[in-house]
């Protein structure tokens, strides 16, 4: 598994909109009727660094809020991204909590002072330790404390700041579901198995973002992402193995299109020049620049024989190799 935390792409992921979206349904995926209350269209970043009375500066990784359907108040989402199990983190979340609201309240109106908004905290584990630490600041105290005494009422004037946790390994799921989860779609990234789990979430991600610039930016975070888990989990002839079996499936594909599909003779010239712009690509990445001459060879050379090409790419250690020189 990549080192998330130290990988500026994994919170960047958390700076697009519809990302976040995507995480916070899943983070509450148990409380649908809560989400379905959130008008999650007014989803936006609020500032991460909180001062305190004293000007001390805290910093939150990031935190988002948007508005309530039922309520003229916003609902804050702080998020806290950990590699590591961190005990102090019940008091981290009732800082951050504390902070953002009294940021608010310094803000609102006199009629709002006494109306305070929600703010549920939550914590993106991706370590490989178990997370033993309490979800709640009020199991930081020895209730011994207090009930052996009988005064179990007093415990309840504790604090009871909390947070959600989500152990992101345990979020996986493949099969990717159909409707959109870009969340869940960097977890298979992340935690794949096999070239083929990654390869499958980027063309989720395909299907589900469209041409606009910013789901385009996110787009190339994914692949940016994608490109990083492959240099750094599998080997190139793993790598380099999948991207075979996938040009067998697309050129099944394009020989059952150009059957159903002959008339159309342009549209399958175009699908024939982009096999052999992805072979081009893949020659590159196995064996560095390409001479023109065996450019011109791959341009002039018919169907048939790319496809003998692509069938060479493994075993072949040169380019005079792969062509038979």
């Amino acid at each position: 598994m990549a080192v998330l935390n130290k990988d500026p792409k994994y919170k960047e992921f958390f700076s697009y909109r519809k990302f976040t979206e995507d995480a916070l349904k899943e983070v509450f995926r148990d409380h649908p009727q809560f989400i379905d209350q959130l008008d999650l269209s007014t989803l936006q970043q609020a500032p991460t660094e909180l001062i305190s009375k004293d000007f001390k500066v805290r910093y939150a990784d990031t935190v988002w809020l948007c508005k309530h359907k039922h309520s003229k108040q916003h609902v804050y989402f702080p998020l806290e991204f950990q590699t590591n199990p961190d005990r102090r983190m019940p008091v981290r979340i009732l800082v951050y909590s504390a902070l953002l609201i009294e940021t608010f309240a310094k803000k609102a109106g006199r009629g709002q002072k006494d109306r305070l908004p929600p703010v549920l905290a939550t914590v993106f584990y991706h370590g490989n330790r178990r997370w033993r630490i309490p979800l709640n600041f009020k199991c930081m105290f020895d209730k011994r404390m207090f009930d052996p005494l009988g005064n179990a009422e007093l415990t309840e004037q504790l604090a009871s700041v909390g947070y959600q946790l989500v152990e992101e390994q345990t979020r996986v799921v493949d099969p990717l579901p159909k409707e959109r989860s870009l969340y869940l779609a960097m977890l298979g990234i992340i935690f794949c198995s096999t070239p083929l789990q990654a390869c499958d979430a980027v063309q989720a991600v395909e299907r589900w973002l469209s041409d606009e610039p910013e789901d385009q930016e996110l787009k190339q975070t994914f692949d940016d992402l994608f490109n990083s888990v492959m240099e750094k989990e599998f080997s190139e002839d793993e790598t380099m193995g999948y991207m075979t079996k996938q040009f067998r499936k697309s050129i099944r594909r394009w020989k059952e299109k150009e059957r159903k599909e002959a008339r159309m003779e342009g549209h399958m010239e175009g699908r024939m020049e982009g096999l052999k712009d992805t072979l081009q690509k893949q020659l590159m990445q196995k064996f560095g620049d390409i001479p023109a001459a065996d450019k011109k060879r791959i341009e002039a050379a018919p169907f048939e024989q790319v496809e003998i090409w692509i069938n060479r790419i493994i075993g072949a250690d040169s380019l005079e190799e792969l062509f038979g020189n």
